[in-house]
């Protein structure tokens, strides 16, 4: 992945890099920066949470991750290192992680 987070994409039969992500997605925190302050709707979260950040990420920062997990749902969190904003989760190791926090939240034994 590059430096800058941005993940290329090639559509089939066209040489040409793409965004693989709207490049628009941050208009949101300028346009609307009054209602970034979403903390008072993670606190009445009761949904089973768990965070997933990539240690790089520049969108969700340590102090905003350490805080979640402090309230709302104290949600448990697994940390990418290596890792900008969005896990991929395509390794095997990744997937059997997935695997055990959704057996987790959902209360279920891994075979049922």
């Amino acid at each position: 992945m590059a430096a800058h987070g941005a993940v290329f994409a090639a559509p089939p039969g066209d040489g040409r890099l793409t965004l693989h992500y709207d490049p628009r997605i941050t208009v949101q925190f300028t346009a609307s920066a009054h209602e970034l302050s979403t903390w008072d709707r993670w606190d009445r979260t009761t949904t089973p949470t768990h965070l997933l950040r990539g240690a790089r990420s520049d969108l969700l920062l340590p102090e905003a991750a350490e805080r979640m997990t402090q309230s709302g749902p104290r949600p448990g969190m697994s940390e990418f290192p290596d890792c900008g904003h969005a896990p991929n989760m395509s390794n095997p190791q990744d997937i059997a992680l997935l695997h055990r926090v959704l057996v987790e939240l959902l209360g279920r034994s891994p075979q049922g």
